[in-house]
């Protein structure tokens, strides 16, 4: 019983951990984009926030990398994995929000499929951390990550379609 509540735990911290270090990341590569004058003091200004924006990207994928090996080295590979998995699903909705500017909201937006791949990805971390804390086993975690795929792939066929 105490295995599960660990998993939990364990899960909301890695997750909060990684999609703010991934948050950090993303923003920090990809540029904002705007109209701004091209004067000499605005110019000066850009290249000084792009030398900070770079070496602070830069020190937070080496913390992102050492979060990752830490929850390796210390816990398991399966810690690290899970880790992993909530950072990469967190990229595309980085990413759309950067491009549009606005925040990811599921009732303005069209739901596409890297939107499912993300949801996928941002519930298949919880059937690894539950084996990492041997809550459950192989065959147990293999049918759950499946069970999740298929449901959300349900999901995705069965959605209504878009009058053209």
């Amino acid at each position: 019983m105490m295995c599960i509540v660990y998993s939990i735990l364990a899960y909301l911290i890695i997750m909060f951990i990684s999609t703010n270090l991934i948050g950090l990341i993303v923003r920090g590569l990809i540029l904002p984009t705007g109209n701004i004058e091209e004067s000499s003091i605005a110019q000066r200004e850009i290249n000084k926030y792009n030398r900070s924006s770079n070496i602070s990207t830069l020190i937070f994928i080496l913390i992102a990398l050492l979060f990752i090996f830490i929850l390796y080295s210390y816990w398991n590979i399966f810690m690290a994995l899970a880790a992993i998995i909530i950072m990469s699903g967190r990229i595309p909705d980085l990413i759309n929000e950067l491009k549009s500017g606005k925040k990811f909201k599921s009732n303005n937006s069209k739901f596409q499929s890297r939107d499912y791949i993300a949801t996928v990805l941002g519930w298949q971390p919880f059937p690894i951390l539950l084996y990492s804390f041997n809550c459950i086993g192989n065959d147990v975690l293999i049918i759950t990550c499946l069970s999740i795929f298929v449901i959300v792939l349900l999901i995705f066929m069965i959605r209504k379609k878009p009058k053209r």
